[in-house]
Parts: C-alpha cells; sequence; structure tokens
C-alpha cells in the first residue's frame, strides 16, 4: 500500500515523510516465529539465530563504547542510546533489515525507523546487517547548488520562464577513500572545513539554509567522535539521530564467519555447477513471468559453460581491500575454485566447509552476493526481513531461488519506503505543470474537464465556463434547427467560433506555464524531484540543537 505521513503508527519521528510505502499494510506484518519443513535446515537455523542475536549485541555495545564523543576539556562523553532490541531468539522473533554502510537518505531511513517501530510494537528482537563488503564511498552525498551559465546558455528572460534558480545536484564526501565499505576513513578537520565551506556555499545560493545548518552540525558531531572510520561514524550519527538507534547491528563480514553460515556455503558448494544453474535457470523463468529482457535484472546471470562457472560469491581480502567473484571449474583431478582465472584451490568432495575456512586462515573471505545475501539472511535468521522497494522487487526472484533450490517456503519480508523532498514547493509545481503538459489537448478542448482544478485563474475559469455554456446554448439550437430542416449554417459558424474562442483562452492560459516547464533544464528537473538528500539536511533531527 501506499499511505500519507500521518497514517502511520507509533513514532512522532515519521511524521514529516511523504510518498509512504508500506507493503503489506503495517497492520499486517508478520512478526512471528518462522519454523523451515527442513529439519537440518532449521537446526542450523536455531542456532545461527542465537549467534547472530549474541554478537550484534556485542558489536553494537562495543561500537557505542569505543567511539563515544570527547568533549572540549578531553573528557570522553558517553553516547546516550536507548537499549537494544534484543531477547531470546528461540521465543521471539526477529526482524531483520539492512543496507550498506553510507550516508542514509529518506528511504533508508524510514525502512530503519519504520522496522525498529514494528519490532517496538511486536516485542520482536531487532537486527540491521551493515553490507560492508559493497565498494563505494561510504561518506559521499549529494547537494543541491545552483548552476551557472554563460550569457550565451539561456535566451529567456526570467518572466519567460521558471521564476527561480537553475538547481543542479553535486557530490561531497565525508570520507577520504572508496573501496571496500568497511576501510573507508573520514577526512582530516581541515579537509572536512573546505569540503563544508563549498556544499554549504551551494546550500545557501539554493535557499537550502535549514540543510546548511545540519550539514554543520553534523560534521560537528563528526569531529568529536573516537573513529576515523567512515562505516562507524556513519552508524554512531545516525543512532545519535534516533535512526536505527534500538537495532541491533552487525556487520556481513562478521556474520559470515559463524560455523553455521560456512556450513550453509558447503552445501551450495557441494554442488556448485548444479546450483549455478538453479540460480540461472529460475532468473529465466522470473524474467519470462515478469516480462523483463535486460538480462542484468534483477541479478546479472552467472557466466557457465559445461567446464566452468562463476558462484553468487565474492571473495574478499580485507588486507588488500579487495574483492573478486568466485568461480569453478572442472580439472582433471576433479574440481578447483578460482577468482579471475586463478586458482585458488582444489576442492575436494566432502571438504568443502574445510576449503572455506581455508580462505579465512589466508587472509580471504567468502561472502554472497547476489540474491543469495538476503536468501542466507531469511533461511538462516530472519522471521521477517524488511526490505526498500528495490530489495522488494528483487526479492520476488529470492523465493523463487528458496523453494527451488532448499525446497522449503522462504520465510517472508515486508517493503518499506518514503520520500523527504528539499524542494516540496518546486516539486509539487513540477508535477503539475507536467500533469497539464501530458493532458494539454484535453484541455483545449474539453476544458470543461478541468474546471475548478487550480489549472485556471479565478477570471478566466468565469470566461470559460460562460464560452462553455454559449457553446452549449448554440449546440442545442443546432439541433433543433436541423430537427425543423430550418437552415442552421449560421449557428454552425457560430459553434465554430465559440470553440475556437475556448482553444485561445485556454491556450493563453497555459502556453505560459509550459514555458515555465520548458525552461528548467533536464538537471534542474531531475534535482528539484530527488529524493536522496542526506538524512541532516532535514532541520527535525537538530531541533533540540542550539543554531
Amino acid at each position: 500500500m501506499t499511505s500519507g505521513p500521518n497514517d502511520l503508527d507509533g513514532s512522532q519521528r515519521m511524521f514529516d515523510y511523504e510518498s509512504v510505502t508500506l507493503r503489506p499494510d503495517a497492520t499486517s506484518w508478520p512478526v512471528s516465529l518462522q519454523t523451515l519443513t527442513d529439519a537440518r535446515l532449521n537446526d542450523l537455523r536455531r542456532q545461527a539465530r542465537q549467534r547472530l542475536v549474541a554478537a550484534a549485541v556485542w558489536y553494537s555495545d562495543t561500537l557505542r563504547e569505543t567511539a563515544a564523543a570527547i568533549d572540549g576539556t578531553g573528557k570522553i562523553q558517553r553516547t546516550r542510546l536507548p537499549n537494544l532490541l534484543t531477547g531470546d531468539p528461540q521465543t521471539q522473533p526477529i526482524l531483520m533489515t539492512g543496507h550498506q554502510p553510507v550516508v542514509f537518505h529518506s528511504g533508508l531511513s524510514f525502512k530503519y525507523e519504520f522496522s525498529q517501530s514494528i519490532a517496538e510494537q511486536q516485542r520482536a528482537i531487532g537486527v540491521a546487517v551493515i553490507i560492508d563488503t559493497d565498494e563505494l564511498d561510504a561518506g559521499e552525498f549529494p547537494f543541491p547548488d545552483v548552476a551557472t551559465h554563460s550569457s550565451s546558455d539561456d535566451d529567456q528572460s526570467p518572466s519567460a520562464g521558471w521564476n527561480g534558480p537553475q538547481v543542479v545536484t553535486r557530490q561531497a564526501s565525508f570520507s577520504r577513500s572508496t573501496g571496500l565499505a568497511s576501510l573507508g576513513q573520514v577526512k582530516s578537520a581541515e579537509e572536512l572545513q573546505r569540503m563544508v565551506a563549498e556544499v554549504n556555499g551551494g546550500l545557501m545560493a539554493a535557499g537550502c539554509s535549514d540543510a546548511a545548518h545540519g550539514l554543520w552540525e553534523v560534521t560537528r558531531r563528526l569531529s568529536t567522535l573516537r573513529t576515523t572510520s567512515m562505516m562507524d561514524a556513519n552508524l554512531l550519527l545516525r543512532w545519535e539521530a534516533g535512526i536505527g538507534d534500538r537495532l541491533a547491528e552487525l556487520p556481513l563480514s562478521h556474520i559470515c564467519r559463524f560455523p553455521e553460515v560456512l556450513q550453509f556455503f558447503a552445501g551450495i558448494l557441494s554442488q556448485p555447477f548444479e546450483f549455478a544453474a538453479c540460480y540461472n535457470s529460475t532468473l529465466t523463468v522470473y524474467r519470462e513471468a515478469h516480462r523483463i529482457r535486460n538480462d542484468a535484472n534483477p541479478f546479472p546471470s552467472l557466466r557457465e559453460t559445461a567446464e566452468f562457472s562463476e558462484l553468487p560469491f565474492w571473495v574478499v581480502n580485507f588486507h588488500s581491500g579487495t574483492r573478486r567473484i568466485l568461480q569453478v571449474c572442472r580439472s582433471a583431478n576433479g574440481l578447483q575454485l578460482l577468482t579471475d582465472d586463478e586458482v585458488l584451490m582444489d576442492l575436494v568432495p566432502g571438504q568443502e566447509s574445510e576449503a572455506i575456512f581455508s580462505l579465512l586462515v589466508g587472509d580471504c573471505q567468502l561472502v554472497p552476493r547476489g540474491a543469495l545475501i538476503t536468501a542466507m539472511l531469511r533461511l538462516l535468521f530472519s522471521d521477517l526481513f524488511v526490505h526498500g522497494t528495490g530489495g522488494g522487487r528483487y526479492d520476488q526472484y529470492t523465493d523463487q531461488l528458496i523453494r527451488s533450490w532448499w525446497h522449503v517456503e522462504p520465510t517472508p519480508f515486508a517493503v518499506a519506503s518514503a520520500s523527504r523532498y528539499l524542494f516540496a514547493d518546486e516539486r509539487r509545481e513540477i508535477l503539475r505543470l507536467q500533469a497539464m503538459a501530458n493532458q494539454l489537448r484535453d484541455l483545449q478542448y474539453n476544458p470543461q474537464r478541468h474546471l475548478g482544478k487550480g489549472i485556471f485563474r479565478p477570471d478566466d475559469e468565469v470566461m470559460i465556463q460562460q464560452l462553455i455554456d454559449d457553446k452549449e446554448k448554440a449546440v442545442a439550437q443546432l439541433k433543433e434547427a436541423r430537427q425543423a430542416g430550418q437552415p442552421a449554417d449560421q449557428i454552425g459558424r457560430e459553434i465554430q467560433r465559440l470553440s475556437d474562442s475556448l482553444r485561445a483562452t485556454v491556450t493563453t492560459q497555459v502556453e505560459p506555464q509550459m514555458a515555465m516547464l520548458k525552461s528548467l533544464s533536464e538537471e534542474s528537473l531531475a534535482t528539484f524531484r530527488n529524493r536522496q538528500w542526506p538524512w541532516f539536511f532535514f532541520s527535525r533531527y537538530f531541533e533540540s540543537q542550539p543554531a
């Protein structure tokens, strides 16, 4: 379902979201203990859940303690955060969500806040997985700025077009490095000051003074943290702002060291070619059912031949900061595991767990990719997994993969997402103008359908209504004349004159507004519609803070 911001239960923190999407309806989210019909897999799940909760609570508490802020006197200030939503996973359901450790935008903030709200209401354990094995800039965020034009760029006068600046979206970052998400480092104080000066210049020029204050405030807090890890800093700043501050968090790389997870992976490596074939055939069926023509959606197919296949795993080396796709091939001696066509090891039947463990000893780690990430998390840990809109689409495929390979019913997932807009008024006006452009012909030929909708000025509505009334009278006279066998040429000409007058009046009203829309660049249109702005651009997170 899609609902408004006031339709939500339980949390005042979510009052200012727009375009809220919840599937299913929040009142029917299935937060209850799940059991798999496969006894061996269910026993593995029982052990893994116990380990997950203990590890996530430990990790979250440790991070809160070691990364507490330092005040101006050099004393450590403990981060005051509410208690985690924990408990006994044998008797309480686990509600799970997750994302990369990036600067959250509104969709992600809402997903975490709403997941926490539901877990609180349902007395569930709340766990968020940090996807720390992706390659990205963990400190990057977009910001609006005013576009610069030369005199030749735009021949239209301001009165003929959009009554405001042409804005564009630019990128900035708190981080000084890219690569594996867990390895990003926070910029130095001097680098942060230069970045804030540049970004706030753009924000102020674009009329976003509240966002400029939010950036200043979050940067000030960032400089007090006792950590240089961008991943950890993102988590701590989110928690302080109340975004998922009761969800215990744990990196995916930690989870992938659990013995239960190693056994789960070993089951796939025991039949690697069969699994790859199942993965790809399920993708084919899914794409056909959903009329998807792009072979990269919802996930890329695994490359496979009779003697070789990719597998949905990364081989991650945190020491070198690299990750490579795992491959398997047939050789004279059996099976071999490879990355980038370089042999890692022989894969001995029955010793798959030992092979995975040997990677750990050698500073490498096996982590899932694609659909296998949530397939693993849902089968081994969660009773309800909460996605955003993107994950909600691709996990329909994951459902099919779970049924096809593991032959069990997948544990359920739900979808939670919402938006906030820095340029809410401008966005609404653009949407209105775009709707008008889409129905321009109907406006010109059937203006009566659009009266009272704010499209025309009040005085012009009166004029248009009078022309419509006159035209209807003339049409009635034409019918009467024809029925009486009288000449009606003059009445026909009057109807044509009234029709032309209606179209001219409507066009006079609509064309200037269309000129406003046409005068906006594609970059400006995208910036006004953007919902990816960082959470700290919105003042509600800092209402209790001095300006």
